[in-house]
């Protein structure tokens, strides 16, 4: 909080680009047993669209990991407001080239009943997911608690599916997510791997470049200076 976005970001970005290069330094027996890489990133959104700040870091943490959107503060809005948003923020993401990871495609024909509840849920298509956050314990009847805000109106809960798609959320993370995300970042480290080797070759025909023009200029001086003395010597 106060820094400036691009800190904000070189910070994050420096992160995940470490964890890439450490991955790759280790005896490649290891890499599966020992991953310490970034596999997603739960990116919280406040909506009702996503802000210019948002669409900044997302458009450049795609291209190092997995992205789910969350829409936070889920119970200040009604269930047909959530729907609404959850599509005009789909459409948002389309026309911004952000790259959301396709949870539906993840859960595939393995899991029918995931993938229908991920299209048709309570609150409309996920993601994004729609979360209510709070680790109060509230009891609702006698030695029976639940996770929730409590209102003059009612009790929001963290783990009812027509209160927040957190329960949606924590199956597909654990039973899906976890291992279909993992093939994503392989790529990704490819191409961050192939575009670095690309930075370096260019830097090193800049520096090459330089030192060419160098030699050309103290070839051409020196050229000049033996031109000069030899007319002095034999008087042309």
């Amino acid at each position: 909080e106060g820094l400036p976005l691009d800190k904000c970001y070189t910070l994050i970005r420096d992160y995940l680009s470490t964890r890439f290069v450490e991955h790759r330094a280790k005896p490649r027996h290891e890499r599966d047993a020992n991953d310490e890489r970034v596999h997603v990133c739960l990116y919280f959104l406040t909506g009702p669209r996503i802000k210019p700040q948002d669409i900044y870091f997302m458009r450049r943490l795609q291209k190092f990991v997995p992205i789910v959107p969350i829409l936070a503060k889920g119970d200040t809005y009604t269930t047909e407001e959530i729907r609404e948003m959850k599509i005009e923020l789909n459409i948002q993401a389309l026309s911004e080239k952000l790259k959301w990871f396709d949870c539906v495609e993840a859960v595939g024909s393995h899991d029918l009943e995931k993938r229908k509840h991920l299209l048709e849920g309570h609150f409309g298509a996920s993601p994004p997911f729609v979360i209510v956050a709070s680790s109060e314990r509230i009891e609702v009847k006698e030695n029976t608690f639940v996770c929730g805000r409590k209102y003059r109106w009612g009790i929001c809960e963290l783990e009812n599916p027509e209160h927040s798609d957190f329960v949606l959320l924590y199956s597909v993370l654990i039973g899906h997510l976890s291992s279909a995300c993992k093939p994503v970042v392989d790529q990704l480290a490819r191409e961050y791997h192939r575009e670095e080797k690309e930075k370096a070759r260019i830097a090193d025909e800049n520096q090459t470049n330089r030192l060419l023009n160098l030699g050309a200029i103290v070839l051409f001086g020196t050229a000049i200076l033996f031109k000069d003395r030899l007319s002095k010597i034999f008087g042309c």
